[in-house]
């Protein structure tokens, strides 16, 4: 049960401003902790509660997605990101994120394609072009490396 419920006053954005707070938290610790775990339990916790609130809520279902990833959950952290995909594909956080998923699991061309979809779709971030550029740089392409290396020192 979450730690805390509807009422007269229940504001889903708090909820998620919360579940936020607690999951960046707990990606800036750099261990795995007791800490970090009761702040991924309390960021799941309150995605759950802001999702039973809004169950289409896809910005819910990714970050759900995220907590179980950082929680090596990895099969419910797939479910959540491909009930993701089934509301929309394009979105480009959650192909950032599904990219993220796959490349720290060394599936590159799943990760590869991910990306991609994201970039195109308007998603830019130093990560993103960081990564890609390793990808490619796996796969032999130094060209396509370079230019993914170029475009991740253009945005720090």
């Amino acid at each position: 049960m979450p730690a805390f419920s509807y009422g007269a006053d229940y504001d889903n954005t708090l909820v998620l401003r919360s579940a936020d707070s607690y999951l960046k938290k707990a990606q800036e610790l750099s261990v795995d902790s007791s800490v970090k775990e009761r702040l991924l339990k309390n960021a799941y916790d309150r995605y759950n509660l802001a999702l039973d609130h809004n169950p289409g809520d896809i910005y819910s279902i990714i970050r759900l997605g995220v907590v179980c990833d950082e929680q090596k959950k990895d099969t419910e952290a797939k479910e959540y990101f491909y009930k993701a995909l089934g509301i929309d594909k394009n979105n480009p956080e959650l192909n950032f994120r599904l990219g993220n998923f796959y490349y720290s699991r060394h599936k590159y061309l799943k990760a590869l394609f991910y990306y991609k979809t994201a970039f195109y779709k308007g998603y830019k971030n130093s990560q993103l072009s960081i990564n890609m550029s390793n990808i490619y740089e796996k796969f032999g392409d130094d060209k396509k490396a370079g230019e993914f290396s170029k475009n991740a020192l253009s945005m720090k």
